[in-house]
């Protein structure tokens, strides 16, 4: 009797231990998920602000290229002819400002000597009517020559930024994907000459069940693993959660078809060094109890 007691406190033990196993291994399913993606890089096109035929481009694709590199040029002959020309219009009206202020300063000296000279004789009221009239000519003068002299200054400073935008300057710091015209042909303004993408800022999308949509949070920290470093796991973080379904059944009435709905999430991360690169298959895994 003492036997079968002993062996049926020890099958309740294990009974015991395999539910606790059990439920423990449940949690640990229910707060944590793994999705598949795909390392991605954010991808810029390069384009000419101005159009016109290129001169030279510095990178080929697979090239590495830094922020505030000179990317491309177009040629700038039409462009440096007309900053001359600008040049040359603007010291003509400068030079005929200063003529015409000069001469309305003789002019004013000369009606004051002519006011002196008018009570003893010397001189008449018409000959001040008259040098009156052509100080207000020259003041109007003025006026014009001040006006052609902004205007001249305005058309130099619009040829200076076509001529900056006749240089394409990388934004960011990545390499280049794609190369997509040649020096000798037309650009258009907008045009795409390079596509360079960013490799040190990745992203990755994956797909979560609308059943965890809820539990997860943007901002917060998720693992990323990759088949060459089994044993590591790289951090991450979600940036952005789509507002809309995807791959949603046309008609969406019981439970077991609501499940099926997923939502695309983003998320963000280095390259951990060059470890990552664009196109390469990684899991994400969320923990839902690190939401922030």
């Amino acid at each position: 009797m003492k036997r079968i007691f002993a062996l049926i406190a020890v099958f309740a033990a294990l009974l015991i231990i395999l539910i606790v196993y059990l439920s423990r291994q449940r949690s640990s399913d229910n707060d944590t998920i793994k999705l598949s993606g795909t390392v991605e890089a954010v991808e810029i096109d390069l384009a000419f602000k101005a159009g016109g035929r290129i001169a030279s481009i510095m990178f080929d694709e697979g090239d590495s290229v830094a922020e505030g590199d000179t990317a491309a040029e177009l040629t700038h002959d039409e462009t440096r002819a007309q900053i001359r020309m600008a040049e040359d219009r603007i010291s003509a009206a400068r030079a005929r400002l200063n003529s015409l202020k000069i001469e309305k300063e003789t002019a004013q000296r000369n009606l004051t000597k002519i006011n002196n000279l008018i009570p003893a004789g010397g001189a008449t009221q018409n000959q001040k009517e008259d040098l009156e009239d052509r100080i207000r000519l020259l003041e109007a003068n003025i006026d014009g020559a001040s006006s052609d002299l902004k205007a001249a200054d305005s058309q130099r400073d619009l040829l200076l930024e076509n001529l900056d935008n006749e240089y394409l300057i990388s934004p960011l710091t990545g390499s280049v994907l794609l190369r997509t015209a040649e020096p000798g042909e037309i650009a258009k303004p907008g045009q795409t000459v390079l596509t360079v993408i960013n490799n040190r800022e990745l992203e990755i999308k994956v797909y979560i069940p609308e059943k965890h949509l809820g539990l997860v949070k943007i901002g917060q920290d998720v693992g990323i693993t990759i088949d060459s470093y089994e044993d590591k796991v790289f951090p991450g973080v979600i940036v952005s959660i789509s507002d809309k379904a995807e791959f949603t059944p046309k008609n969406i009435q019981t439970k077991e078809e609501r499940v099926k709905t997923v939502y695309a999430v983003k998320v963000g991360s280095g390259d951990h060094g060059g470890i990552l690169k664009p196109g390469m298959p990684c899991d994400v895994i969320i923990d839902f109890e690190s939401r922030p």
